[in-house]
């Protein structure tokens, strides 16, 4: 089965704190997305992906496969800023 949905960006940024971490991706993108929960968040520009069910859901609805050419990692090692956004909504 070939895979119909097409991705705006095609780098991503993996936010990561000591609890939790999140994919950075285009807000646009992340709603095409059945099912994202409240546990992902957003701003004006980009969704922040929870990594436990969203970033999941996000890779098989895109067919996508995360590798180290498109993806960078921002590790933090306190609270990232990513918790101050909003949650995701549609």
């Amino acid at each position: 089965m070939t895979n119909t949905h097409k991705l705006q960006t095609q780098e991503f940024i993996f936010y990561s704190d000591p609890a939790h971490g999140w994919l950075r991706v285009k807000l646009e993108d992340a709603r095409r997305v059945p099912a994202i929960s409240s546990y992902s968040y957003m701003d004006s520009t980009y969704a922040y992906l929870e990594e436990d069910c969203d970033l999941a859901r996000f890779c098989e609805f895109y067919g996508l496969e995360l590798t180290e050419e498109n993806t960078k990692e921002s590790n933090s090692n306190s609270m990232s800023h990513v918790r101050n956004k909003v949650r995701f909504c549609y």
